[in-house]
């Protein structure tokens, strides 16, 4: 068993974050529970749409849709037009495992990701996240997310594969 150090709950030996409150187990793995990133503060200028709601927003032409990886100085465009669904996991040739976004990149391995971690679904002109039964789970917003079911992502959501981090955001396309 691992203790969790932020709220003492008592976690399965194999689990990377704590199964009551997400905090990593790994020490090593950075954390801070309230830190939000200032989308004012961003690199670039290109404006963020509101939070799709169903019939609201259509992923088109004029919409991209992006992951920030808020520990790296990394992004990860998706492209919504031309698929239904992506799943974000690791590279392992060795098991047969070819995710659509491989976050291997981002030390997807260390952070607890799993090989076929999590499923984005674009679904007329929402997006949405469904755990894959991973190891060690995923979260939006710090909140646990029971496998295999769907759950509506927002601009702005903060995602948490295991214990990588990311943020998601609608943004106007350039093309």
């Amino acid at each position: 068993m691992s203790i969790c150090t932020n709220c003492g709950h008592e976690n399965a030996k194999h689990r990377s974050r704590c199964q009551l409150c997400g905090q990593p187990l790994d020490e090593t793995i950075p954390w801070e529970p309230q830190k939000t990133l200032n989308l004012g503060d961003r690199k670039d200028d290109v404006p963020i749409y509101p939070a799709p709601q169903p019939g609201g927003m259509v992923f088109g032409e004029t919409v991209r849709v992006r992951l920030y990886a808020l520990e790296e100085d990394h992004l990860i465009d998706l492209d919504p037009q031309h698929r239904d669904n992506m799943t974000l996991g690791r590279l392992d040739p060795v098991s047969g495992s070819y995710p659509d976004v491989d976050l291997s990149v981002l030390d997807g391995g260390r952070r607890g990701v799993s090989r076929q971690h999590a499923q984005l679904v674009f679904h007329h002109d929402t997006l949405s996240i469904m755990d894959l039964s991973s190891t060690n789970g995923t979260y939006i917003n710090n909140k646990h997310l029971k496998p295999y079911q769907a759950y509506l992502l927002t601009d702005g959501d903060e995602i948490c594969l295991g214990g990588l981090r990311l943020l998601v955001a609608f943004e106007a396309s350039s093309s």
